[in-house]
């Protein structure tokens, strides 16, 4: 079994995270320039849930890519990971198709 380096799931998996929190960001930040200063109205509840619901798909999606990879050979969804120590951090999946262990450079503890 040869042992590769991901070359995107780390980034891709920050980048993804990013850019549900500045939906999140966007949202709270729009009910709180455009709402009428009473705490009951609409737009509050609107941005309140929107907040709510990109601030969750931001975890969600950092949660799932803890535990799935995607193969950058084949292109099939890897949820096999490896056995490693508990000092050794990155996650590492493997790709039975490619016969490749892939280094996630996803840190996250256990």
């Amino acid at each position: 079994m040869i042992h590769k380096s991901h070359p995107t799931h780390a980034r891709t998996t920050r980048r993804l995270a990013a850019v549900f929190m500045l939906f999140a960001a966007i949202s709270w930040l729009f009910g709180f320039f455009f709402s009428d200063g009473n705490g009951e109205s609409t737009q509050s509840l609107i941005q309140v849930s929107l907040f709510m619901f990109f601030g969750i798909l931001a975890l969600f999606t950092l949660i799932v890519r803890a535990y799935v990879c995607k193969c950058p050979d084949c292109g099939r969804w890897l949820t096999k990971q490896e056995k490693v120590d508990v000092d050794e951090f990155p996650r590492r999946f493997i790709c039975q198709h490619c016969a490749v262990t892939w280094d996630s450079k996803v840190k996250v503890g256990y």
